[in-house]
């Protein structure tokens, strides 16, 4: 007796991803996205380093003058609506902090203005979150760290005609190395992005299960941040795929992922019953989710008809936090999805 059996790979639609704000985002997932550094640094791109890997870095010159990061051009011009909302990033450095607030850490130049800020806390040896409001919740001040605070009016004026952003990379006077990641110039409404906050190497493997974290790129890597003192929802992932006939042996999906983070995570995994019009109460299946990799398989019950729609299959999975997570951003990392077909004797 031989079984016709297919692995189907699956197509990705990501729910909740599109948004009504015009947010400006850099992830450095794969280059520099146009950054450059300001000063005596000379920046690269890090494949390795980053929340998840892939970030900028800045390696001091030693000549004396503080370096940093600067925005490319999507970060200037008219960003009035940003007014209210927030600039985040992840930054660490190396060496030891000395220089106290002698140098702006956010700077902002636009329409003859130039607004700085002191976070008063340096960045660690590990990625920290950095979250400014952009507006006079925060101690903007204009030309220097000693000038006046800036008011409501000249905020947003430098905010409509931006001509430079810049974020500071050094904080010693020996050498050293900056990093930064996950930058987010939100504008308000829009403070911590609701549901999915990074996506990349958005394509699944097919057939054989592949390594995850080797150079094959098949992979799917989605991102959110812990809101403090909010009810955050889970993240969640559909997938599609075509099958031409209705499945009569055996049904099923399975997916194979791991958290980047430490943390209590759980993860569920769904099918869509065409019929019903929702998710499947019964054929699921509810199992942590760690920094090992693991399969998470869902085997449904006959009759299968009801999960077939014209040659559509669908299935979800979710992944929240359940319990205490190591950082603000904590990552999921999806290597494979497929659905196995059993279609009986052939």
């Amino acid at each position: 007796m031989r079984h016709a059996r297919t692995t189907l790979a699956a197509l990705m639609v990501l729910g909740g991803i599109g948004s009504a704000y015009a947010q400006t985002v850099s992830t450095f997932d794969t280059d520099a996205e146009g950054w450059t550094a300001y000063n005596d640094g000379t920046l690269s791109w890090s494949g390795t380093v980053g929340n998840p890997p892939g970030s900028l870095k800045i390696v001091d010159r030693n000549s004396g003058t503080y370096f940093g990061f600067q925005a490319p051009a999507a970060y200037l011009g008219d960003h009035a609506l940003k007014y209210g909302g927030t600039l985040e990033y992840q930054s660490m450095a190396t060496g030891s902090a000395d220089s106290g607030a002698t140098q702006p850490d956010v700077t902002l130049v636009g329409a003859g203005v130039t607004l700085v800020l002191d976070l008063l806390k340096p960045p660690s040896s590990a990625f920290e979150v950095r979250s400014i409001a952009l507006d006079t919740s925060s101690a903007w001040r204009i030309g220097t760290l000693t000038g006046a605070l800036a008011d409501e009016t000249q905020i947003r004026q430098v905010l409509a005609d931006l001509t430079a952003l810049r974020i500071r990379g050094e904080f010693t006077g020996s050498p050293d190395t900056a990093y930064l990641d996950n930058v987010r110039f939100l504008p308000a409404g829009s403070v911590i992005p609701p549901t999915i906050a990074t996506v990349r190497l958005g394509k699944l493997s097919s057939g054989t299960v592949a390594n995850l974290g080797t150079t094959d790129g098949t992979s799917l890597v989605v991102c959110k941040y812990v809101v403090p003192n909010q009810s955050t929802p889970p993240v969640s992932v559909e997938l599609e795929a075509l099958l031409p006939e209705v499945p009569t042996g055996r049904f099923g999906f399975r997916t194979f992922s791991k958290t980047t983070n430490n943390g209590l995570f759980a993860q569920r995994v769904e099918l869509w019953d065409w019929q019903a019009g929702r998710w499947d109460p019964v054929d699921t299946v509810d199992q942590p989710v760690t920094t090992t990799p693991t399969f998470a398989t869902v085997t449904a019950t006959a009759p299968f008809d009801r999960y077939w729609n014209e040659g559509a299959v669908k299935a979800r999975y979710r992944i929240r936090a359940t319990g205490p997570v190591s950082t603000l951003l904590w990552c999921h990392e999806l290597d494979h999805a497929a659905w196995t077909v059993d279609n009986g004797p052939g």
